[in-house]
């Protein structure tokens, strides 16, 4: 599943869809809207409503695709891929819809963006750093969204000591999205992942969540807590993309590369030290 995702061509002047089959309720319907201003050159595709998914992930599936199916011939036709974004949160038969990703179904591309144990897990990525631990719960009437929820809600609190517009407590509403959105769009001045210049958070979280599953591929446990592959999403819809720079040892401005080049003084010069050419992540404003 750490295959490099790629893009489907279609005819000019002709709406590209992806088709997006969300498990989630409110959280991962409404984030996903929230990116559309922030997407490049596709339309995004509903087939099925936001029903939850229950305990077993085959019903689920069984829907999605039999939505998809009675599509009609032209919006299928105008699709390039078909995305299944779901919590893994204990279910069975979840192997079902994560062997779908990275396959090719009725001519389109496949992908799967999936989150262990919750989505709340890709919005704690907002806030801090996290290794990838299984995230414990207390006791038996805890769930781990709850105790994601209660580390969201705690960084939330570090937030706030220096904020001025304040942020309330988190809740798996599409309220709470709808107001603090913006947030996640903020530059985080303290830049603790170390880019050449400050992100936004969204691409913090980007970063952490690749980071983390990267190194559960690498050492055979992709599908243990704690993990999400929404970034992928981002990735593929061009949200948060990849450029080279590099920054002057000098004057430290930051020049994007083209061509093995920068400008400099109204003059191109070429880049000698290959050591000093950063790929860096950037949100797509």
């Amino acid at each position: 599943m750490g295959k490099k995702i790629t893009r489907s061509s279609s005819p000019k002047n002709q709406k590209q869809y992806v088709v997006i089959f969300r498990e989630g309720r409110n959280t991962e319907p409404t984030y996903i809207e929230k990116l559309k201003p922030y997407k490049k050159g596709f339309d995004f595709k509903y087939p099925l409503k936001n029903q939850g998914i229950d305990s077993d992930c085959k019903p689920w599936l069984a829907k999605c695709l039999r939505a998809y199916s009675v599509m009609s011939q032209k919006d299928i036709s105008q699709t390039v891929s078909i995305w299944f974004v779901f919590d893994d949160d204990g279910r069975v038969n979840k192997q079902d819809v994560l062997k779908l990703d990275n396959t090719i179904f009725d001519q389109k591309e496949v992908y799967v963006a999936y989150s262990s144990m919750c989505i709340e897990y890709w919005i704690l990525l907002h806030f801090c750093e996290h290794k990838g631990t299984p995230i414990y719960t207390p006791t038996s009437k805890f769930d781990h969204s709850e105790q994601t929820i209660q580390l969201i809600n705690a960084e939330i609190s570090k937030c706030n000591k220096t904020r001025q517009n304040k942020l309330s407590s988190y809740s798996k509403s599409d309220e709470w999205l709808e107001k603090h959105f913006d947030f996640f769009l903020e530059e985080n001045l303290e830049n603790p992942l170390g880019f050449l210049e400050p992100k936004p958070r969204i691409v913090e979280a980007f970063v952490r969540a690749k980071k983390i599953h990267e190194a559960k591929i690498a050492s055979g446990n992709e599908f243990a807590e704690s993990v999400t592959t929404f970034y992928k999403l981002l990735e593929y819809l061009g949200v948060v993309y990849y450029k080279d720079v590099i920054q002057d040892p000098d004057d430290h401005q930051i020049y994007e590369v083209k061509n093995g080049c920068y400008t400099k003084n109204g003059k191109k010069i070429k880049i000698q030290d290959t050591n000093l050419i950063k790929n860096e992540p950037y949100f797509n404003r």
